[in-house]
């Protein structure tokens, strides 16, 4: 089952300037030598409690996190067969540790997201010489800003980019909507080299 929450792509408008789209989930081997299936990932029990923490640091050891560590909320979803994309409303804390995540996302300091979820279903697949665990079906329990993540594919998204990218090639009125251009996937941008300064 596929699911899109939120307007279509093109057409959603930003609610907050704390906003940013995120690729979560591709079905690219990660660096665990895991695949994870986008369209397996269940999100009943995550829209309840939908934490954006950072470095999946949800406690489970011996010492308790503070709730400093929730710094966001997923507020928005993607789901398809290729990629699941979060959009993420960082807390404005002040000078906290959201603010500082947020500010570093937007300055292109940090980009990489992660999942942690619970492998409910998983099968073998042979890829070349090596044999791959493909999680077909999983719980996304947390999504996490990270340092450097597993799934290489797992970035800040620039729709905006797209949006432009797209206009270009002849949207109606000079604004492409889904339904002009078919289905619309969003795409990593590469990061550009800051302007000198």
């Amino acid at each position: 089952m596929l699911q899109r929450y939120g307007q279509p792509l093109l057409d959603r408008a930003v609610s907050s300037q704390r906003r940013v789209w995120f690729r979560l989930v591709t079905r690219d081997i990660d660096r665990h030598g895991t695949i994870i299936e986008p369209a397996g990932v269940d999100m009943t029990a995550f829209r309840a409690n939908p934490v954006f923490l950072w470095m999946h640091d949800s406690g489970g050891g011996e010492v308790t996190p503070p709730p400093d560590v929730v710094i966001g909320r997923v507020t928005n979803f993607d789901q398809s067969v290729d990629a699941l994309d979060i959009e993420v409303e960082f807390d404005d804390d002040g000078d906290g540790l959201a603010a500082t995540c947020f500010r570093k996302v937007k300055d292109g300091f940090l980009r990489m997201v992660s999942i942690g979820c619970n492998v409910l279903e998983e099968e073998t697949v042979q890829i070349g010489m090596h044999k791959v665990p493909v999680y077909t079906r999983t719980e996304l329990l947390e999504c996490s800003l990270v340092i450097i993540g597993s799934n290489r594919g797992a970035l800040k998204l620039d729709r905006s980019r797209v949006a432009a990218m797209l206009r270009e090639v002849g949207g109606v009125g000079g604004v492409a909507r889904v339904a002009d251009v078919g289905e619309v996937k969003a795409i990593a941008v590469p990061a550009q080299a800051p302007a000198p300064a």
